[in-house]
């Protein structure tokens, strides 16, 4: 069971854990002590812990349906960093890794989208109509979250606004979810969330 009294750093603690890790694997490449390829391979590596550190902490520790959920989402990142470290293995070595740390906290925002999905499931909800960063046009930068309340007979839940710009569809999704009513395991009228206005 998820502990609900867990504090919000702890939940951001899986990205700054993944960052960290990832700044001094860029420190020892510059310095000679790693190959590109080695450093690739790391990350790809990485990215699969983080993904799982994710869902371990909305699910309160390893669950299947939390593993699950951490696969989908890797493989649908590690396709984006396949492409990207191409990319990087054509340039002249060694690689000028000036914008590498960008990359990297880029993949670690888009775990936003996991750990909503995961908190989601741990409810025991039914999948939503989307989440942060899916569909959206702010892709992987999105730091909006879904807010839910029990309530009686359910849940009302609340797409809540990142601490930052936001991009039409998000706008539109915190118009339309004020909120999102989850009623006997079924989302009440759940025809209105095909508005193509909530999907980029």
């Amino acid at each position: 069971m998820l502990n609900r009294n867990l504090q919000v750093p702890e939940w951001d603690q899986p990205e700054l854990d993944f960052i960290a890790a990832a700044e001094q694997q860029i420190l020892t490449y510059r310095q000679g002590e790693m190959s590109l390829q080695a450093w690739i391979d790391w990350l790809r590596q990485a990215l699969w812990w983080y993904a799982l550190n994710i869902v371990e902490v909305q699910f309160g520790g390893p669950s299947a349906m939390g593993t699950m959920l951490a696969q989908q989402w890797y493989a649908s990142n590690v396709n984006y960093l396949n492409r990207w470290a191409a990319q990087l293995q054509a340039q002249p070595q060694p690689v000028n890794l000036s914008g590498v740390l960008w990359r990297v906290q880029l993949y670690a925002s888009a775990g936003n989208a996991l750990q909503q999905r995961a908190m989601v499931r741990s409810y025991g909800l039914p999948e939503l109509p989307f989440y942060p960063a899916y569909l959206t046009r702010c892709r992987m930068r999105c730091k909006c979250k879904w807010d839910i309340r029990v309530v009686p007979g359910g849940y009302d839940c609340y797409w809540q606004l990142g601490p930052a710009e936001h991009c039409p569809t998000c706008l539109a999704r915190y118009r339309a979810a004020r909120p999102l009513q989850v009623r006997g395991g079924l989302i009440v009228n759940a025809q209105q969330y095909n508005d193509p206005s909530l999907y980029a």
